[in-house]
């Protein structure tokens, strides 16, 4: 049995915050497309615009930050 992690509520908290606009709001489960959460080209395309190169790949990490689920503080 799938269980959704959301319950019977659905959060946006990552989808308001994310300045590109690049988070969908779809739900995650196994399997899906990366297409169906994420524009990555929108994400990248606002990190290039508005970020300093640091050599490498990185994300601007707002989404991250803002996720109610990641600080175990949702249910």
């Amino acid at each position: 049995m799938v269980r959704s992690i959301w319950g019977s509520k659905k959060c946006t908290a990552c989808v308001d915050a994310c300045p590109a606009r690049a988070i969908t709001g779809a739900e995650w489960s196994r399997g899906i497309a990366r297409r169906e959460l994420l524009d990555a080209v929108a994400c990248n395309r606002h990190l290039l615009e508005t970020t300093q190169s640091l050599g490498r790949r990185q994300t601007c990490g707002i989404c991250v930050r803002v996720c109610l689920v990641g600080k175990g503080s949702f249910a």
